[in-house]
C-alpha cells in the first residue's frame, strides 16, 4: 500500500488502470486513476458529486454516509483524475465512488454498502458504445487490494449481476442476490458447488 506524506484529506493507495476510446486509433486506451481514501475533510466534495451527478442512484446516499464517517466504522474510496494536491479533493474529477463497512453477518467481511460510478462513464454512445469502460472493475480491483473478503447485495438487474459475476464475485448461496467475493480462490469455487448442488437438489 502506497503512503504519501499527507497529513489530512483524501491519501492517495494506488495507481488502477480503466479505459478510454480513442476516437483516432478506434480502440480503447489506458487512462490511469488514482483509489483514494476519502477523510472527513472531504465531505464537502461528496456533497457536490451527489448535487452533480445527474440520475446517480447512489450519490444522495453516499453523501450521507460520509456525514457519519468520523462516529460509525465506514470507509469511502473514490477514483480520481486528480494527481496532487490530495488535500483539497476536486470533486470534477472524480470517476466512482465506493462505502465499505463490516459485515454483521459474515465474519471477516466488508460490506460493499454503495458503489457508484460517475453517470456519463455509464453511458453509451449513438453507435451503443461505451465513451469509458472498466471503471468499475477499477475501483473493486483496487478494493481486493485493501480487502481480501468482501461482500455485497446485488440489484435485481441482470447486467448488475453479470458485472459482478465477471468480476468474480460468487452468489451466497444463502441469501438470494447477495454476493461474496474472497481472494481464496478455493473458497469460492467450493460456494459455486454447494449453490450447484442447492439448486438441483443435490
Amino acid at each position: 500500500m502506497r503512503t504519501d506524506s499527507i497529513s489530512f484529506g483524501a491519501k492517495p493507495i494506488n495507481n488502477p488502470i480503466r479505459k478510454i476510446f480513442d476516437r483516432k486509433s478506434i480502440k480503447y486506451t489506458d487512462l490511469p486513476a488514482e483509489f483514494v481514501k476519502l477523510e472527513h475533510t472531504d465531505i464537502k466534495a461528496i456533497d457536490s458529486i451527489a448535487e452533480t451527478w445527474e440520475n446517480a442512484q447512489y450519490a444522495k446516499k453516499i453523501a450521507t454516509a460520509s456525514h457519519w464517517m468520523q462516529s460509525l466504522p465506514i470507509e469511502i474510496y473514490a477514483l480520481t483524475g486528480q494527481k496532487d494536491n490530495f488535500h483539497k479533493l476536486d470533486p470534477t474529477k472524480i470517476f466512482a465512488l465506493a462505502v465499505m463497512k463490516p459485515d454483521d453477518k459474515r465474519k471477516g467481511f466488508k460490506w460493499l454498502y454503495y458503489l457508484q460510478v460517475k453517470p456519463e462513464m455509464i453511458n453509451v454512445d449513438n453507435n451503443g458504445r461505451k465513451f469509458y469502460r472498466h471503471t468499475g472493475t477499477a475501483m473493486l480491483n483496487s478494493l481486493k487490494r485493501i480487502y481480501s473478503k468482501i461482500s455485497l447485495y446485488s440489484t435485481e438487474s441482470k447486467n448488475v449481476k453479470a458485472f459482478y459475476e465477471n468480476n468474480g464475485f460468487v452468489e451466497d448461496y444463502t441469501g438470494e442476490n447477495h454476493y461474496i467475493w474472497t481472494s481464496n480462490i478455493i473458497s469460492r469455487l467450493k460456494l459455486k458447488l454447494e449453490k450447484m448442488m442447492i439448486k438441483f437438489g443435490l
